[in-house]
């Protein structure tokens, strides 16, 4: 705020009245300088200069809507007042108005097009509308008008990275740091940016330095278990979420985050009272009430899931996959209210391109292969778009046998398991090294012992992220990696989009096209996938002759056939078994 001299003749009087009042201003006894401020209004309510001073005073006080007042009424007097534009400003852009705060900029910037803090001002109000492209001009004139200028630098990376720049704003963000080593806001915004393209332990060193100096960041804390949480060190995030919670036991991202933490780790009871507490808080939580629905289905509670995910529609009808969610839990409890137009909503939204439901729970509304295929790349496009994609390493492998690495999350009492207990004992290990991959729950049981023991090599790689599972399979020279999840419950596809092996291959749990572009072929049959669908499939399709899917020969096999009564079963009527 710079004082400027009055226009209006007020007599001596008035001359040492506001020579006194901007002495106690700048001496910051503002009590004293709002006093004379409005003694001189008293004695002449258009001197400009006391009145926008005295603004300036309600401004620094934090009372914006009296300084709006009072500011804007001395630039009725005088309107093209530079000072008193940029004070006006401020105190929109204090009380979040900023539209108006980027229109008085503008017309300070009219007068002075190279002021510094009126540029860096109006970047500001402008990022805060979400208009990044525009912010990060004024934030560019800043930096060029004072290369030094650490704050602009540090916002700019934040306008950055809100457009998805990641590059520029990691650059930003690190100058700015240079600059200012302290620069606290700076470095936890890096920690962001880091996190956003994985690279993860940087991040947590980025959130670790701000909790050295700010231990009860919550923010911080947030922040560095969702990044544990996407390394798969899902003690520390629990523990980092935890700590957030003590800081700000009324935010309900802390909760939403650590309750989608606890479904990651299968426990889904304790989730649904975190997504409940968040929702105590915000009950219009949109992502919470997805969230809960999805944890309800893990616990077979599909009544409970339906209604959390209507509720998230009734907020919210264009949440990607919420429509598809929300058909697959009433069918579970055949509740076939509004069926055949929520699955016209699904086809229509499908064939246009449009996120509305997951691959698995399609294969519920639609057999029509074309759709299936726009459906994965959807999703694939949707939520597996951000991975950092490498390219398979292409150095020498000092191996003779060919390398094949079995990942799936289902070595347990898994249906898929009993089909291949016999699958690796049946390599010719002359030519092929086989490892398995468990991404799942531990079990000890008969169905686990022999895909564990068949293997050259059985790795549980549960507490390991799909970037570091990725590393392994490159350090273990795996020829052909073979995802059999697909996109079923507890998948992990992301491992495959590093592209850890130079042939990726989709066998057995999942029998539709994944839609990505890094699984090179998909094993299956002539019943599987008839001749003429090869185009609806993103992989190229291997048929084995006969049938795709092996089973395990040396099963018990019954000496009899049991009687539909014996089992309790009806007469007549077709049999589903599983």
């Amino acid at each position: 705020m710079v004082s400027e001299p009055s226009t209006a003749s007020n007599g001596g009087e008035a001359t040492e009245l506001m020579q006194r009042a901007l002495t106690f201003h700048k001496e910051g006894t503002l009590d004293e300088a709002a006093r004379l401020y409005q003694t001189i209004l008293g004695m002449d309510a258009g001197h400009f200069e006391a009145r926008h001073m005295l603004g300036a005073v309600m401004l620094q006080r934090g009372q914006f809507d009296e300084a709006i007042v009072l500011i804007s009424g001395a630039l009725q007097t005088r309107p093209d007042s530079f000072h008193a534009l940029c004070d006006a400003g401020f105190a929109f852009l204090l009380a979040h108005r900023m539209d108006e705060a980027v229109q008085h900029y503008g017309k300070a910037l009219a007068i002075q097009s190279d002021d510094i803090d009126a540029r860096f001002q109006r970047g500001n109000a402008l990022a805060a509308l979400g208009r990044f492209d525009e912010a990060l001009t004024d934030y560019d004139r800043s930096i060029a008008l004072k290369p030094d200028f650490a704050d602009a630098l540090a916002n700019r990376g934040k306008a950055a990275l809100a457009l998805n720049r990641v590059d520029e704003a990691i650059a930003n963000l690190e100058r700015a740091l240079v600059i200012r080593p302290d620069f606290i806001e700076a470095l936890h915004d890096l920690g962001r940016a880091l996190a956003s393209q994985q690279r993860y332990d940087e991040a947590i060193v980025c959130f670790d330095g701000v909790l050295t100096s700010r231990p009860n960041s919550y923010d911080a804390l947030n922040a560095r278990g969702n990044a544990f949480r996407a390394m798969g060190q899902h003690d520390a995030a629990i523990a980092s979420y935890d700590a957030a919670i003590l800081m700000s036991p009324e935010d309900p991202a802390l909760y939403y985050n650590r309750g989608a933490m606890r479904l990651a780790l299968n426990l889904a009871e304790r989730a649904i009272e975190d997504f409940d507490k968040a929702l105590t808080i915000k009950p219009d939580y949109v992502k919470a009430l997805v969230a809960r629905g999805h944890a309800c289905i893990d616990v077979k509670r599909y009544s409970d899931a339906a209604e959390s995910y209507s509720q998230a529609y009734s907020h919210d009808p264009n949440v990607p996959f919420l429509i598809g969610y929300l058909a697959n839990a009433r069918a579970h409890v055949c509740d076939w209210s509004d069926y055949e137009g929520t699955v016209h909503r699904i086809m229509e939204g499908t064939r246009s391109g449009r996120p509305v439901c997951v691959p698995f729970a399609f294969l519920l509304f639609s057999d029509d292969p074309a759709a299936q295929l726009l459906c994965a790349t959807s999703f694939m496009r949707t939520e597996h778009s951000k991975v950092r994609r490498q390219v398979s390493s292409g150095r020498q492998r000092a191996h003779h046998r060919i390398r094949l690495a079995y990942l799936s999350g289902n070595f347990h009492d898994h249906a898929a398991t009993y089909l291949i207990s016999e699958l690796f004992e049946s390599h010719d290990r002359t030519r092929f090294e086989i490892t398995g991959i468990s991404f799942g729950p531990e079990s000890r049981g008969v169905t686990r012992s022999r895909p564990r023991a068949s293997p050259d090599r059985f790795i549980d790689v549960r507490a390991m992220s799909d970037a570091d599972v990725a590393t392994l399979l490159r350090d273990l020279e795996i020829d052909i990696a073979i995802d059999m999840m697909g996109h079923t419950l507890d998948a992990r596809i992301d491992i495959f989009a590093y592209r850890p092996a130079p042939i990726q291959v989709n066998y057995l749990g999942y029998t539709g096209t994944t839609g990505a572009s890094f699984i090179d072929y998909i094993i299956a049959d002539h019943f599987v996938v008839p001749a003429g669908d090869d185009e609806h499939y993103s992989e190229r399709v291997v048929r084995l002759p006969e049938c795709f899917q092996v089973t395990n020969s040396t099963s018990p096999v019954a000496e009899r056939a049991p009687t539909r009564a014996e089992l309790g079963l009806p007469e007549q009527g077709f049999v589903f078994c599983c």
